[in-house]
């Protein structure tokens, strides 16, 4: 039997995803509050279908997770990433520290969009940092909630000990392009020891490192890929990309991600 509720705690499943919170009483949770800490966090729209807990078996399912384009993309598709399935095998379901034996997502899809100088990874990317700091400048005044006895719900810590990701086809999108490329798959991504030498770690910085990581891989295969080939001459100029649209074309899509 399975209780629906929204759960903190299953954001960091993911994708954040990344940033998922079992508190106190998990009933209380909602799954307007994961949905809101995710765009918080990515710093763009993010939905979520459904959630179900298995007590008796200690499991977490979250189903239909959408993490939209930032600002400013969107040519074909209004998705960035979208998740069938994540189910999270948890030590426990309650407490202030948790502890995720294994994360696993499954049917995921996700746009690479180039759009001028800038791509929505970079994008997305830029907003994590973005975030990250936002939040270290609220790191004093929850220390002093803390001191004082008051608990919020980003009070909890959380360790995942396996997170995988596998079999995510990306799309590229080039504005301007001829012709379309072909869709890649990436690599099976996996992550280990998340938060375990800290001693936990709250959801928004888990999300964070797992978004940075999927991220990051998803910049190297499309490098890998060539995406640049075989697009219109003034982006490949910008890019750096000689006639046949190869040389150079490491460098440039390089700079569609920053440093």
């Amino acid at each position: 039997m399975s209780k629906k509720i929204g759960l903190l705690s299953i954001f960091v499943l993911l994708v954040g995803l990344g940033g998922v919170v079992l508190y106190f009483n998990i009933a209380t949770l909602t799954k307007g509050y994961l949905e809101k800490l995710a765009s918080q966090t990515l710093g763009t729209k993010v939905t979520i279908d459904r959630f179900d807990v298995f007590f008796q078996d200690q499991r977490v399912l979250l189903e239909g997770l959408r993490i939209y384009n930032p600002s400013g993309h969107g040519f074909k598709s209004e998705d960035f990433l979208k998740i069938a399935s994540i189910v999270v095998h948890a030590q426990t379901l309650s407490g202030e520290k948790l502890v995720f034996e294994t994360i696993e997502v499954a049917g995921s899809t996700m746009n690479f969009e180039v759009d001028g100088k800038k791509t929505n990874l970079g994008v997305i990317r830029e907003n994590i940092d973005k975030s990250q700091k936002a939040k270290s400048a609220q790191t004093a005044k929850a220390d002093e909630s803390s001191k004082s006895g008051k608990k919020s719900k980003e009070d909890v810590k959380l360790i995942i000990q396996s997170f995988v990701m596998d079999k995510t086809v990306m799309t590229p999108i080039i504005h301007n392009a001829p012709v379309e490329a072909p869709a890649v798959t990436l690599p099976r991504i996996t992550m280990r020891g998340i938060g375990e030498r800290e001693n936990g770690i709250v959801a928004r910085e888990a999300v964070a490192q797992i978004f940075s990581h999927i991220l990051s891989v998803a910049k190297t295969q499309a490098t890998q890929a060539g995406f640049t080939k075989g697009i219109g001459m003034e982006l490949k100029n910008r890019l750096g990309v000689d006639a046949d649209g190869v040389e150079g074309g490491v460098n440039g899509i390089k700079s569609l991600f920053g440093k």
